[in-house]
């Protein structure tokens, strides 16, 4: 097994055969995870609807994305637009509403480091005609390490 660490964002941890202070995995939450060397890491569970209330607190958060199409920044977040300041991905891009948006579209699969202003709730929309309400925990290819 390659899977070295996992952290959440509030510090906790997870390291195989050692600690797990993280508990269950949280749909509602993104994780950096760091492999030694490329695996497969296959995550099942409940479906989960796409309008799963996340709250956020003040400071820095990590969220997963859980709509099934890909959406512009400003578009998936627009729930929490007035009290967001930035959002980062793991690759350096970010977005800061009504400046700047190198991030682009918000992507299945992905986490996402967001600092609020303010605690607030996020709900991701359901814009597609014949987007489904619900979808299945993703299964994730060959993540690679990340840093925020």
């Amino acid at each position: 097994q390659h899977l070295k660490i996992a952290v959440n964002g509030a510090g906790r941890f997870y390291i195989p055969n050692v600690i797990n202070s993280i508990g269950n995995l949280d749909v509602r939450q993104g994780y950096k995870v760091y492999f030694d060397a490329p695996e497969q890491l296959a995550l099942t569970g409940s479906w989960v609807s796409i309008v799963t209330p996340i709250e956020l607190s003040a400071g820095w958060n990590f969220i997963s994305y859980l709509a099934a199409g890909d959406l512009d920044a400003a578009v998936a977040l627009q729930s929490i637009l007035s009290d967001l300041t930035i959002v980062k991905d793991d690759a350096g891009n970010f977005f800061i509403p009504g400046i700047i948006n190198s991030l682009g579209k918000m992507k299945l699969k992905k986490g996402y480091k967001v600092y609020m202003k303010n605690s607030a709730t996020l709900v991701y929309p359901v814009v597609a005609a014949g987007q489904n309400s619900t979808q299945n925990l993703a299964k994730v290819h060959n993540p690679k390490p990340s840093r925020f």
